[in-house]
């Protein structure tokens, strides 16, 4: 799977764009260092739904036909692509959470519990946005410009969660815990020093579990409707 997307040269924008936004955005120190993570996994779940969605629609229908075959299923097939999406987005997370330890970003010392949580966080909220990203994908349905503008809608707002849960009244409010919980790791962030407790384990948790949720959605209807 990674060869045949490296091969199409479809990661080099998004990827190049972390980079740059990564560099560009410690130009100016020192940085205060869980709110410098947290922007972090802002634009990298923005940057793993471009990934995920040029990686799911690599192979030509055919070709994935012919990939089937080779795997004996498409689950085994779909995992592949989860699990190299992932990578890059482990590659990514890994300079974001290096790159300003190197030139001393940060406005205290960073702890190996620090570093820990940074990563947790971006690859949690990596694979949140994989599981949202894949209805997105040709795998699922036709793409079109008003589905790469929903797409971009429902991360924006899922992002914001908590501001758009301050406006609206009461009864409404619930509606927004269908989001998907991005918010929660932000949340995580929130704090300058963050200790590694149930309640962060929680949250952690409860991302796995929206985004297991998700994957098990999308097979169910693939093969319900036989879209592979």
């Amino acid at each position: 799977m990674l060869q045949d997307y490296i091969r199409t040269y479809s990661f080099v924008p998004p990827v190049l764009l972390f980079i740059i936004w990564t560099i560009v955005s410690y130009t100016y120190v020192p940085n205060p260092v869980f709110d410098s993570f947290a922007i972090a996994c802002a634009a990298l779940y923005l940057i793993v739904a471009w990934l995920a969605i040029t990686l799911m629609d690599t192979e030509e229908l055919v070709q994935q036909q012919i990939t089937m075959l080779h795997a004996n299923s498409y689950v085994k097939v779909f995992s592949a692509k989860i699990l190299s999406i992932l990578f890059l987005a482990a590659l990514l997370s890994l300079f974001a959470v290096i790159y300003p330890l190197i030139i001393g970003a940060f406005n205290r010392s960073v702890t190996v519990l620090d570093c820990f949580i940074a990563f947790m966080s971006l690859i949690l909220i990596s694979l949140l946005s994989i599981s949202i990203a894949v209805f997105f994908s040709r795998a699922f349905h036709s793409r079109t410009l008003s589905s790469w503008l929903l797409l971009a809608l429902i991360l924006v707002v899922s992002l914001v969660r908590s501001g758009i849960e301050n406006v609206l009244p009461d009864s409404f409010a619930l509606v927004t815990w269908v989001l998907p919980p991005s918010f929660m790791i932000l949340d995580i962030l929130g704090e300058e020093t963050i200790k590694l407790g149930p309640i962060t384990l929680l949250k952690w948790l409860y991302v796995i579990a929206y985004s297991v949720l998700l994957f098990y959605i999308f097979l169910k209807v693939k093969v319900r409707k036989g879209l592979y």
